[in-house]
């Protein structure tokens, strides 16, 4: 009996570690993880066209390929994000809308 409720209190214990430690949210929806995905590449896109500035304007390298791949890859995830933002759940719908609005700030800043 001892031995049982043992091994009970580790399995509340480890349920509320792993709850504790992921969030609390459980297991993530597609359309979120898409939308983590999103949010992770337009990152990593604006780093490259931000590194292909300062890179040019420190060495006097041409880097207007990483640039406009950069710019590309923008396009190209803004499209995606407003496709999530039409068809997501309401769960999600918010917070792609609002990466496309970011997106589209940050376009119109490259302008």
């Amino acid at each position: 009996m001892r031995n049982a409720l043992i091994v009970v209190v580790l399995l509340v214990a480890g349920v509320v570690v792993y709850n504790t430690m992921s969030g609390g949210d459980g297991p993530i929806s597609d359309d979120q993880a898409m939308l983590e995905d999103l949010e992770y590449r337009f990152d990593e896109a604006r780093k490259t066209m931000s590194g292909a500035g300062r890179s040019a304007g420190l060495t006097g390298i041409d880097t207007s390929a990483d640039a406009e791949s950069a710019r590309l890859e923008i396009e190209r995830i803004l499209e995606s994000t407003q496709k999530l933002a039409r068809e997501a759940d309401e769960s999600v719908r918010p917070r792609a809308e609002r990466l496309e609005r970011t997106i589209r700030e940050y376009m119109n800043q490259l302008r």
